[in-house]
């Protein structure tokens, strides 16, 4: 690359991702595989604020697969902003392949006395389904998260 090819297309250390964008861990939850290095990831993306009420947010990312990568359904990975979200942008999601594989930030609840027990945070989760505060697909993600003890470990893991 030339001096007026690093200004006309500045590339950074995790290729281009800009330092500024933020990132966020996401889990693969199924892979399309378009050529032996083109494949489309269907991912969950975890931003921190996933709770009974909102659900990791899931989005289709066309990626460049580099050499010596294999992609795996339940791997983690971490995925920026740039290109990707609501911009006008067609350019997708920059998968940070470098990166280590990040752990999942924490489901958020409501903050109730007891709450620390996951018995009495499900008892109070299955009273607000039965108000219509609260789905049934809530109340199961918010069960299989506390009976997990977090999200399910991806595969190979050992916690």
């Amino acid at each position: 690359m030339g001096f007026l090819d690093s200004i006309r297309n500045p590339r950074y250390a995790s290729g281009w991702q800009r330092p500024w964008d933020k990132k966020f861990a996401a889990e693969i939850i199924g892979i399309e595989n378009k050529d032996d290095r083109k494949a489309i990831l269907q991912v969950n993306i975890y931003t921190g604020e996933e709770s009974p009420w909102q659900a990791p947010m899931r989005d289709d990312i066309r990626a460049i697969i580099p050499d010596g990568v294999r992609p795996e359904v339940g791997q983690r990975i971490t995925v920026g902003t740039a290109g990707g979200g609501s911009s006008d942008s067609n350019s997708p999601r920059p998968v940070l392949w470098d990166d280590p594989a990040p752990e999942l930030p924490p489901m958020q609840f409501p903050n109730i006395p007891g709450g620390n027990d996951p018995k009495v945070m499900l008892v109070h989760l299955a009273g607000l389904v039965k108000s219509g505060a609260l789905d049934e697909d809530g109340l199961e993600r918010a069960r299989n998260y506390l009976e997990a003890g977090g999200w399910s470990a991806p595969p190979g893991s050992t916690t």
